[in-house]
């Protein structure tokens, strides 16, 4: 598939993940199964994009991983959220390295949430649960 083919099918992603995000905010769809439509739509996102990664169009590729990143936040999966973030600001930063410094809030957040999404941190053997440990910044 030549990289239009790719665009073209990332754009589709992206709308049907916009379609299952609508839908599941439906009254009945939030009392049934809301968030199995959340998942598919960060499936969705994330594979959409990927795709733009592969037709380097990596502005919208960066768009659809803060999307996905804000439905796994959604979701109260930090640690997708944050893996989330951080391609996303890899993303941007290839989109234009000169707008790197707001995109690197992007990176440093989502690394912030991947270190506390583990919940304890080790230090000189102990364990440490995450508001407990020094130097955190959660």
């Amino acid at each position: 598939m030549d990289n239009a083919g790719k665009e073209r099918e990332a754009v589709q992603l992206m709308a049907e993940a916009e379609k299952r995000v609508k839908a599941s905010h439906s009254f009945l769809r939030g009392l049934f199964g809301g968030n199995t439509r959340i998942e598919e739509a960060c499936e969705m996102y994330t594979r959409a994009a990927n795709m733009f990664k592969m037709a380097k169009n990596w502005s919208a590729a960066g768009n659809a991983f803060c999307l996905a990143a804000k439905l796994h936040m959604q979701l109260q999966s930090k640690h997708d959220s944050a893996t989330s973030f951080v391609d996303a600001g890899n993303a941007y930063k290839k989109a234009d390295p000169q707008v790197f410094p707001l995109d690197g809030v992007l990176i440093v957040r989502g690394y912030q949430l991947l270190k506390c999404s583990h919940r304890h941190l080790h230090r000189h053997g102990k364990v440490y649960n995450c508001s407990q440990a020094p130097h955190h910044h959660c």
